[in-house]
């Protein structure tokens, strides 16, 4: 009776310290991402809005540096060069899309 005493005990304290299976979970940022290509302006002194919100220089979001993230749905792109509207245009931008909007003088 003893040992299956010990036994009893022996199996349950074993069976606590097995670690429960691992889950990871991981968000997939599944956002349309947008990107500019700009020929013949500085793209220093170009100014991006969308819907109507500054995003500040849009040398930040020139193609291959880094993407603007957008919720899906339409907007309004718009950019100014010296407070001048260079390029307007409304756009829909799908889930897990990426765009590039080419600005030319």
């Amino acid at each position: 009776m003893r040992y299956a005493i010990v036994l009893f005990f022996t199996i349950t304290l074993s069976a606590c310290s097995i670690n429960g299976p691992v889950t990871q979970q991981a968000t997939i940022d599944d956002r349309p991402t947008v990107t500019f290509d700009v020929g013949g302006y500085n793209p220093v002194k170009l100014m991006l809005y969308v819907d109507g919100f500054s995003y500040g220089a849009l040398a930040k979001y020139q193609y291959k540096r880094t993407e603007l993230k957008l919720l899906p749905g339409k907007h309004l792109v718009e950019v100014y060069h010296n407070d001048q509207l260079i390029y307007s245009r409304r756009q829909y931008f799908g889930e897990s899309t990426a765009s590039v909007i080419k600005v030319y003088q």
